[in-house]
């Protein structure tokens, strides 16, 4: 025996939660970038160039961009434009550190966003195949 969904009880909880995670889910994402962008220009890098994160450094970027494609897809934005955003966000945090003196830009860096949203997006395709089958 199915068990009826709550909506049915209490009409219209269930849209009012949804939306309300949405919404969490922008401010949080919208929060990260602005970090990112604040922190990724205006901060040195921690422990300097030869410091701990630097040996990690392209992990850290495919780690971060990858959590940001999923808060970004569980506010409810659509894949491709989604990844557009992150991946100009991502080129935008290269440019401005490149203009830094304390920081240089690192078009690898770019590429490491790029696989770490792209592992999200193609994940998300494939989750979707097997959800259907």
């Amino acid at each position: 025996m199915r068990v009826p969904p709550i909506e049915q009880f209490q009409p219209g909880i269930g849209v009012g939660r949804k939306a309300l995670f949405k919404t969490l889910m922008r401010v949080a994402l919208v929060v990260g970038l602005v970090l990112i962008l604040v922190l990724g220009v205006l901060a040195p890098m921690p422990g300097g160039e030869t410091g701990v994160l630097s040996t990690h450094d392209k992990f850290t970027h495919e780690i971060v961009y990858a959590g940001l494609a999923v808060v970004g897809l569980l506010a409810g934005f659509r894949p491709v434009g989604l990844s557009l955003g992150l991946l100009m966000h991502g080129a935008a945090v290269e440019l401005l550190q490149s203009l830094t003196l304390f920081r240089t830009g690192d078009w690898f860096d770019l590429l490491a966003d790029a696989s770490g949203v792209a592992v999200i997006m193609l994940g998300r395709v494939i989750v979707l195949k097997l959800w259907k089958w």
